[in-house]
């Protein structure tokens, strides 16, 4: 889930309803590169959708790369571990004191 590349491809994909999509899991991505060719791929079910939902781990990987560069690692594992186990916390006031402050760029 940490691609540079595809963070970088984020900014030029553009989104178009489909009826034919009406379930809020599938999708189509259509590419077309310069040369005038045009890629196509289907799936059933995207990552992260209730049909194929993301594990914990698939989660905090993802936090953890979006917190690179903003939050210093040690930080950033330690609002991971607070998050994780907020059932069975009392208070949320330590999450709260690792979002508190300034970023750690």
């Amino acid at each position: 889930m940490c691609d540079n590349a595809i963070r970088d491809l984020r900014g030029r994909v553009s989104f178009n309803a489909d009826a034919r999509f009406d379930d809020l899991a599938s999708a189509e991505v259509r590419v077309h590169l310069a040369d005038g060719t045009m890629l196509t791929h289907a799936i059933a079910a995207f990552a992260g959708s209730e049909k194929n939902e993301f594990s914990d781990g698939d989660i905090t990987d993802a936090f953890l790369c979006e917190a690179g560069g903003r939050l210093k690692p040690d930080r950033a594992q330690q609002i991971v571990d607070a998050v994780w186990s907020l059932d069975g916390a009392e208070t949320v006031i330590d999450l709260i004191s690792l979002l508190e402050g300034p970023l750690d760029l």
